[in-house]
């Protein structure tokens, strides 16, 4: 029959398709049966379950889905052990926010222009052979890269800690394409404090190598400045010396905030740069009134750029010398003698308790550091694998200084091994402290989300070592005895283990270990497992599952979560029918694809961004900002037995970019007509988009008169003064935009100081869903008007295509158009085409404005 069929598949093609067939049979069996009921996760986390004092029957986690395996992080120095395989699972990125590094390092791509090697020169040859009459190639010296790149990385002990983070920054380097060659210098230090430079290969070298005669070399060192190398004078010295010649900047991965402790306790000064790519001594900088002169015969003090790993800061340091910006970067002055000699008592070391440390850590850290902190309370132990693994899919705002806030606080101890690797280990007292802050439900979302990271693709960042535990393992492996998640099935083969190793999957019957005591009041085992991991557009949910999954609250119509990165829109059809509104698709769509209308929060007054009432408004205005996605349910019936409504899930969305909002006339709770928000949406995910939620459109036309003040521009200006930035939309404001508004502001006010009553009409056109509104009407004049931000032949040929489509609709009929410009058109062909077309002409000049049509 197969033969029949497809005549040209051979014996090994038919096999590979009854291959596939049964594969597909298989998955389509387990996504049936995943779709019939909401799926519990595979186990509850080990630091999750109940508490320790528990019976252990009550402690024991049914499993779901028993083909799982727990992960426990490998630990060479853990004192436990566990049975089972050992596998790598992808590693996190060491480096945060590494995209915004590499565009802060942008300046450094800047060429040199009288390049080694020389190109055609087109245009000069091209003018030779028109003058001579002979076809002589003109070649030009062609641009090249400006610089080669020496980082010089101290190799202290403190600065074992930083050496992932490092290699991320080279490799970002690397990436970024901006330098010659890119060389990687070991810094060490003797016993008398003196410098030795090695390369990769260990092989030792001068430090005069570092610099180039040229001056087309940068040297970029890389230190904590802890060591006690860095408070004697011949490290400065060094550094002085590389500075006479060639840029040189110091980078320091500490906060700046503990700089001063460090032997970075130089004077501080902002330089600024003189001609691109000069060296450190061509620097300008105010000096301080209470720098003291040496009395050397070279008595001027050097400035030294310091740089932290952050985006902001590489990015002053990179304008400042390939672009001069005026706004310079921050500098530390060096001395001809490498550094002053400081006399006086040394500062008190500090005694405190471990209960101490971690309460004054969580007081005075930065927000993300002591979020990171009580993230990491659950592990006796971990690595710093597990450390970034953490950062990046639970804190990803945290930046490089608050990792150096957590390592150097005292509340982790550091361990290394003898191969280098860095073990985080934290005391008994202070992780109970560090728990106590650490709610319910994020433990939930640790495990979930480091178990979905398992199942994420590798990737170029390398493997984090783990143990998949198994009753039947090979070997006992030194390991964290609390896993960080779990593998399923899938997983396990994409690690590379046999699936046919299920009596080596968690049980059933396996208790799990122990969790820290919560804040959050403890529900039972069944209820957390309860928890659903996934949900797919059209499932049937509710909001209480919904709270399990993503977090949020039981009611109102806009919940944004603070425990995921989602903010949850509930819609009601019945609901928004009864007041004139409705939330759905536009039966038209635009070049970008379909929009979901979503009519904001609020049900008395006028709906807003500001204040309390208007927090929900706000949120999903600003949710690209604060890296919020935006999904949709609709209700879909009644619960048996309950109040509650059974949720229809449509899918994940983003605001419009162009058009983020308009501003609508609909009645509120007392039938008073208010200003309503209405968000366009725009699918940014698998949605569902049925029938039955498209907008119907008007039965009618219809042309209702409303406030001036109702918006439908994609401008997003502050409700109190339209010239200022206001509330950010998810797009910055174009000029013609922002020109546009000040423009219809401005000329409101002009009309209003008159007398005149100002509306606009908002149009229902019959067949249609979508709704019109105009600029704006005067009515005492009756006139309508509609405003561009330029005096462009496209902006008013567009202006004239509105206005002759809005006349037909406004009440009373027969209004005269007019066109409002920011000024007078350049271009008298422009003026006489709407003297044709019948339009009149409105501009500003200077204060006020002019046109024949507006009152004496």
């Amino acid at each position: 029959m197969l033969h029949a069929v497809a005549p040209q598949l051979d014996a090994t093609a038919i096999a590979d398709a009854l291959w596939l067939a049964t594969r597909m049979s298989e998955t389509s069996s387990e996504s049936l049966d995943s779709g019939s009921k909401l799926q519990p996760p595979a186990t509850t986390p080990a630091f999750a379950t109940l508490a320790t004092d528990r019976p252990r029957a009550e402690a024991q986690a049914p499993s779901a889905t028993p083909k799982s395996r727990a992960l426990h992080e490998r630990l060479p120095g853990s004192d436990s052990q566990v049975r089972g395989h050992a596998v790598g699972v992808p590693r996190a990125a060491a480096l945060p926010l590494a995209l915004e590094v590499t565009r802060a390092l942008r300046p450094w791509k800047q060429p040199w222009y009288m390049g080694r090697c020389h190109a055609l020169d087109l245009d000069a040859t091209v003018d030779s052979y028109a003058r001579s009459g002979e076809l002589i190639p003109v070649f030009t010296a062609a641009p090249e890269r400006w610089f080669d790149l020496v980082l010089v990385v101290d190799r202290s002990p403190s600065m074992q800690v930083w050496q992932e983070t490092i290699d991320a920054f080279v490799n970002v380097l690397d990436r970024l394409g901006a330098f010659r060659t890119l060389q990687v210098r070991d810094l060490t230090f003797t016993a008398g404090s003196g410098i030795e430079l090695h390369d990769r290969q260990g092989r030792s070298t001068a430090a005069g190598q570092v610099c180039s005669p040229n001056g087309r070399r940068l040297v970029v060192t890389v230190s904590d400045c802890a060591a006690r190398a860095w408070r004697a004078p011949t490290i400065w010295q060094q550094l002085r010396e590389w500075s006479q010649t060639t840029p040189v900047a110091l980078l320091n991965p500490l906060p700046t905030k503990v700089w001063r402790r460090t032997g970075l306790d130089l004077p501080t000064v902002r330089v600024s740069s003189g001609p691109p790519g000069a060296d450190n001594s061509k620097f300008t900088f105010e000096r301080p009134s209470l720098l003291p002169n040496e009395g050397e015969a070279d008595g001027r003090w050097l400035p030294i750029p310091v740089l932290s790993l952050s985006p902001h800061s590489l990015d002053r340091w990179s304008r400042t010398v390939m672009r001069g910006a005026p706004d310079g970067c921050a500098a530390v002055l060096v001395p001809p003698s490498g550094r002053n000699v400081r006399h006086g008592r040394s500062r008190p070391s500090s005694s405190r308790g471990p209960e101490a440390r971690a309460e004054g850590f969580l007081r005075t850290s930065a927000p993300a550091a002591a979020r990171l902190a009580v993230l990491c309370s659950p592990f006796d132990r971990l690595s710093l694998g597990l450390l970034h693994l953490i950062r990046q899919e639970l804190v990803p705002e945290a930046t490089t200084a608050d990792i150096a806030e957590v390592l150097t606080a005292g509340v982790f101890t550091l361990d290394t091994d003898a191969g280098g690797a860095v073990e985080l280990v934290v005391a008994q007292k202070i992780q109970a402290r560090l728990r106590q802050d650490l709610a319910e439900h994020e433990v939930w979302r640790l495990h979930r989300v480091l178990s979905r990271y398992v199942s994420s693709p590798g990737n170029s960042q390398g493997r984090l070592p783990v143990v998949a535990q198994g009753v039947h393992g090979p070997d006992e492996i030194p390991a964290e005895a609390k896993p960080f998640g779990h593998a399923s099935l899938p997983t396990l083969e994409l690690l590379g283990l046999s699936s046919s190793g299920a009596d080596e999957t968690q049980s059933h019957d396996s208790p799990a270990p122990d969790r820290p005591e919560l804040k959050e009041p403890n529900r039972s085992a069944e209820a957390l497992d309860a928890r659903i991991t996934t949900i797919r557009p059209g499932q049937i949910t509710t909001r209480a599952e919904m709270m399990q999954l993503f977090g949020g609250g039981p009611q109102g119509g806009i919940v944004p979560s603070v425990t995921t990165p989602n903010i949850l829109i509930y819609t009601d059809h019945e609901a928004g029918h009864r007041y004139g509104y409705y939330d759905g698709w536009l039966a038209e769509t635009d070049e970008q694809g379909a929009v979901f209308e979503y009519t904001g929060a609020g049900t008395v007054g006028d709906q807003t961004f500001t204040g309390r009432k208007g927090s929900g408004n706000k949120a999903i205005l600003q949710h690209v900002e604060a890296g919020r996605t935006l999904r949709v349910f609709i209700a879909n019936g009644k619960v048996p037995g309950s109040g509650a409504k059974y949720q229809r899930y449509v899918g994940e969305f983003t605001l419009d970019p162009d058009q983020p909002y308009v501003i609508r006339q609909a009645p509120d709770d007392n039938g008073d007509l208010r200003n309503v928000i209405v968000f366009r949406l725009r699918p940014s995910g698998d949605v569902e988009h049925d029938a039955k939620d498209d907008i119907p459109p008007a039965e009618e036309t219809k042309t209702t008169l409303v406030s001036a003040d109702v918006a439908t521009n994609a401008v997003v200006e502050s409700e109190d003064n339209l010239e200022t930035d206001g509330t950010r939309s998810v797009q910055a404001k174009t000029e013609t935009e922002r020109r546009e508004a000040v423009l219809l502001r401005r000329f409101k006010a002009y009309l209003q100081r008159r007398g005149h009553v100002l509306k606009r009409h908002q149009i229902k056109i019959k067949g249609e869903a979508s709704t019109l509104q105009t600029d704006l009407y005067d009515v005492t004049d009756h006139v309508l008007y509609e405003a561009k931000g330029n005096t462009s032949r496209e902006a008013v040929r567009m202006a004239v295509g509105q206005l002759h489509d809005f006349r037909r609709h406004v009440e009373p009929p027969n209004p005269r158009v007019a066109v409002l410009l920011p000024s007078e058109p350049s271009d008298k062909d422009l003026k006489d085409y709407l003297s044709d077309a019948g339009i009149a002409l409105v501009y500003l000049d200077g204060d006020t404005f002019i046109g024949d049509i507006l009152p004496e």
